[in-house]
């Protein structure tokens, strides 16, 4: 086990025990804690800033301790106001649609929400197995973007894969640009925590010099720099840390997350910083 992860295990099994003690300073985790939370009230992200971690496209945190979250079998959500079972039920609707067809599953579906995303997968689907180009390969990521949090929110660790394999092959046939098809692996590497994947599409989205982005700045950010930690490419991470920072404010407690981790990650920041091994 990593250090980074004996960080997140002790943190979670020894709250009380002490984490710091440079000299002048002595801290548990918990006051460890309790000064992050008073922090985000300051940045006015609080609660909202953790629960975010693990909802949305890609969970940070347990793509950082390895804690894998499969897909959900229930289409009802269990806990009906928490967006993470909201999403999860959603995606089941959505896998449901191919042993079931569409038509039924628009039936089943039930809400406004879930019967759009089940047309907008269907109608995604029917388009991959063709080779005329969208009129605009943007859009068309765009669409690809939202149908892929639809069926993965929640998830963590694992991956449509013949859903990606039908995109990669569609853009191959059809012309897609170089960031269209990298936007693609990269969507597939976070998913199945390719790392190696995820550096390779990621650092070609990160050098895109394109006006219109591609993915979400945050999304790219937190995928790439969480692949470098975890092939212990400290340096790189740092290095898309800095790239980021100047290119969006998104995300700020993800990004501190991150920033937080890699300190930790980089024995010789621990050792100057006076973290206790």
């Amino acid at each position: 086990m990593s250090a980074p992860q004996q960080l997140f295990e002790r943190a979670a099994r020894d709250p009380n025990g002490l984490a710091l003690d440079d000299g002048t300073r002595r801290r548990s985790w918990a006051e460890l804690a309790d000064r992050t939370a008073r922090a985000a009230r300051f940045l006015r992200e609080d609660a909202t800033g953790f629960m975010s971690l693990s909802e949305g496209r890609f969970d940070i945190v347990a793509a950082l301790a390895g804690r894998r979250m499969g897909f959900a079998r229930s289409t009802l959500p269990l806990t009906p106001d928490i967006p993470r079972s909201q999403a999860r039920a959603l995606s089941a609707i959505i896998n449901a649609s191919r042993a079931l067809g569409p038509e039924m599953a628009l039936r089943i579906a039930g809400t406004a929400e879930s019967r759009a995303a089940v047309y907008r997968f269907d109608q995604l689907e029917r388009m991959s197995t063709g080779s005329k180009p969208p009129p605009d390969w943007h859009r068309w990521i765009d669409h690809v973007g939202a149908t892929d949090g639809e069926i993965h929110s929640g998830t963590a660790g694992v991956a449509d894969t013949a859903f990606y394999s039908r995109l990669a092959a569609y853009a191959a046939r059809a012309g897609a640009p170089l960031e269209a098809r990298a936007s693609v692996d990269f969507l597939r590497g976070i998913g199945t925590w390719n790392w190696p994947q995820v550096v390779s599409a990621g650092t070609i989205l990160e050098a895109s010099v394109d006006s219109i982005g591609w993915l979400p700045e945050t999304l790219v950010r937190n995928g790439l720099v969480v692949a470098h930690l975890k092939l212990g490419n400290y340096s790189k991470a740092q290095e898309s840390l800095r790239a980021f920072a100047r290119r969006t404010t998104g995300d700020p407690f993800g990004e501190r997350i991150l920033a937080s981790y890699l300190a930790y990650a980089d024995t010789t920041l621990r050792r100057r910083m006076g973290w206790k091994d």
